[in-house]
């Protein structure tokens, strides 16, 4: 199975990157414009000693990598590669390795990247959920149960000094991946979501912060709010969500014997309908499409590519004053405003 999830990984790279090419790119560009990253070390060391600032130091780092549309795409589709190749994986460890794994694999990742497509989700959030799942990753390859105990703990502790309040998450996760793997490791999950709820009670009281909590809320109500933690912690919970899901169909499939063709067949073609189904419901909306044309016209007119800005019209004419006026100002620019009168 190796070489498939080699094959896997790079076919998840190639879409991610397609999709970030056609529609999240200009967005995720505009972040980098927008974001005031100064790294002094009053300003680094303050952050970096504050419970989930690390993230965010990651994420404002990274960001300042985009400096083209290629290079946000390639970033972008890395992490969200190392995101699937992690959470097939995990899904590994549950059952024994089936081809149908691969599609429940991506349930969870589609959110995450659709996620990008919107204005209001950072990077942050990306980063945060690499880590758990690096850290149960490591979980999952450790032997002994005496070992597992002490890693969950000490786990719990870092993810929290790490990612903040996504320690809620982290231990609810482990926890359940736990019961799954083996139920007589009992004391593993108690002790882990004490510990985890309590650092997460812990910090929604002590710190003026966006209890994650906020995150069950619906989606306009997120926006509404304009704060990248509250629409970071929806996004973050919807992830867990359907990770959980992963993790119990794969566990109740496993039950069941899959060793004939006509079962396998049937097995792959049910599990990449429901991923299909998902994925053709959760497409980036018009508001998402508009918001992209509008960063991109934003970035050819910061960029004085005039040509390529009369080329966004050719196929479709302006539908608002804001591309009216950006067409009118590259063809003006072009000498050509009074012959399209």
């Amino acid at each position: 199975m190796k070489g498939k999830t080699h094959l896997y990984a790079l076919l998840v790279f190639v879409v991610t990157w397609a999709f970030c090419a056609h529609w999240s790119v200009y967005t995720l560009l505009q972040q980098e414009e927008v974001q005031l990253f100064i790294p002094t070390w009053a300003k680094m060391s303050s952050l970096l000693l504050t419970p989930g600032g690390c993230c965010e130091f990651i994420g404002k780092a990274i960001v300042q990598c985009y400096s083209s549309p290629f290079a946000v795409s390639v970033i972008l589709a890395t992490l969200i590669t190392c995101v699937a190749y992690l959470t097939y994986s995990l899904l590994e460890h549950l059952t024994t390795p089936r081809i149908d794994l691969y599609f429940w694999a991506l349930l969870p990742v589609w959110v995450l990247l659709k996620a990008h497509s919107s204005p209001f989700f950072v990077l942050d959030g990306t980063i945060g959920i690499l880590l758990l799942l690096i850290f149960l990753y490591g979980y999952c390859r450790i032997p002994t149960q005496t070992t597992k105990l002490i890693y969950a703990s000490l786990s719990t502790l870092i993810i929290y000094f790490l990612c903040g309040q996504m320690v809620a998450l982290y231990s609810i996760i482990l926890s359940i991946f736990t019961l799954l793997k083996n139920r007589r490791e009992w004391n593993i999950p108690v002790l882990t979501s004490l510990l985890g709820l309590g650092l997460t009670y812990i910090s929604i009281q002590l710190t003026p912060c966006v209890p994650i909590t906020d995150g069950i809320y619906s989606q306009a109500y997120q926006e509404s709010q304009l704060q990248p933690d509250s629409y970071l912690h929806f996004i973050s919970l919807r992830w867990t969500g359907l990770l959980l899901t992963s993790f119990i169909i794969t566990y109740i499939l496993g039950l069941t014997s899959w060793n004939r063709t006509c079962s396998k067949i049937c097995l792959i073609l049910v599990s990449g309908g429901v991923l299909a189904l998902y994925v053709w419901f959760h497409l980036p909306n018009q508001e998402d499409i508009l918001n992209n044309k509008m960063e991109k016209l934003s970035y050819l007119c910061k960029q004085k590519d005039w040509t390529n800005i009369i080329k966004e019209f050719e196929s479709q004419p302006p539908t608002n004053y804001y591309q009216h006026n950006y067409l009118s100002l590259a063809l003006a620019q072009k000498g050509i405003l009074g012959d399209q009168l």
